[in-house]
C-alpha cells in the first residue's frame, strides 16, 4: 500500500518536471514573438529616425540600447510569469485540484481579469 503511494508521488513529481521542462522555451517564444510585433513600429520609426538625420549618432546609440534593454526586460519578466501561470495550472490538474485555487489568489490574474472578461477571452 504504501509502495504504491510512493510510486504514485513520484509519477507526478515526474510528470511535473518534464512538464515544466518542455514548456520553458515556448513560453519564451510565444512571448518574444508577441513582443516583436508590440516592438516592431516604434522601431521602424526609430530606424527611420536614425537614418534621415533626425536623431544624432549618440543620442541614437543611446536611445537604441535603452530600446534593447526595455525589450529583454519586457520579454524575460512576461516569459517568466507566462512559464509560471502555466506550470501552476499544469500542477494543480496533476494533483486533480480546482485551477480556481491558484488564480484566485494570482495578484496578476486578479487585476487582468476585468480585461480578459472584456474581451471574451475567459468567461466570469
Amino acid at each position: 500500500m504504501y509502495a504504491d503511494a510512493a510510486y504514485k508521488i513520484k509519477k507526478t513529481l515526474a510528470k511535473k518536471i518534464i512538464f515544466t521542462a518542455s514548456i520553458s522555451f515556448p513560453c519564451l517564444i510565444v512571448v518574444g514573438t508577441a513582443f516583436c510585433i508590440v516592438f516592431l513600429l516604434p522601431v521602424w520609426c526609430f530606424f527611420w529616425m536614425a537614418n534621415n538625420d533626425y536623431l544624432s549618432r549618440n543620442t541614437g546609440s543611446v536611445l537604441a540600447l535603452i530600446g534593447l534593454l526595455v525589450f529583454i526586460s519586457a520579454v524575460t519578466v512576461s516569459s517568466f510569469y507566462l512559464w509560471y501561470l502555466t506550470s501552476n495550472i499544469i500542477y494543480k490538474r496533476l494533483d486533480q485540484k480546482p485551477i480556481s485555487e491558484f488564480l484566485n489568489r494570482d495578484k496578476v490574474y486578479i487585476y487582468l481579469k476585468p480585461f480578459l472578461t472584456k474581451f471574451k477571452i475567459i468567461n466570469s
